[in-house]
């Protein structure tokens, strides 16, 4: 195990996101738009951002901020469900650091009575479709023309992932 962990955004951290950041951005994986980040000015406002979304989590390794956890719940109270959001910093791609954030983030669902996650990658997001995989997530469907990429409408894969009822 590498260590990751989650946490919340701090101020400090638009450091690291200015220097992880390769060729002043980073690459979502569900989107291949560029991040343009090239000052310590535009880092902050991102952090500044992440903050203000209520479930934003800072993937942190030791005290460096490689990536973050977007989690967004159903606004009706009946729906216990969120969609997911993910994204990992360049330089630490390839190290499988959902799977250790994975267990404490289905804790902190399951705490706020969420028993549902929901990722939709476009569907040539290879990657974010294995991590849904590897995770347990099934495919439901495609939500066809749900979605606006380079100003044309396309398409997303519709995976979820129910946690067990307890005693399951």
């Amino acid at each position: 195990m590498i260590g990751a962990r989650l946490d919340t955004w701090h101020e400090r951290d638009a450091a690291s996101l200015l220097a992880m950041a390769k060729d002043g951005g980073w690459r979502n994986l569900t989107d291949p738009y560029l991040v343009q980040i090239k000052t310590t000015d535009q880092a902050r406002r991102v952090i500044g951002i992440l903050q203000g979304i209520e479930w934003s989590f800072c993937i942190r390794i030791d005290e460096d901020a490689v990536g973050g956890v977007l989690l967004f719940r159903h606004p009706a109270p009946k729906h216990h469900t969120v969609e997911l959001g993910f994204w990992i910093l360049e330089p630490a791609r390839g190290l499988k650091l959902y799977r250790e954030v994975w267990g404490p983030g289905i804790d902190f669902l399951r705490k706020q009575g969420i028993w549902r996650i929901e990722a939709k990658p476009y569907p040539w997001s290879d990657k974010t479709i294995s991590m849904c995989k590897s995770l347990g997530f099934t495919l439901e469907g495609i939500a066809m023309s749900s979605i606006e990429h380079e100003g044309k409408r396309t398409d997303e894969l519709m995976f979820a992932y129910v946690l067990p009822e307890d005693g399951e």
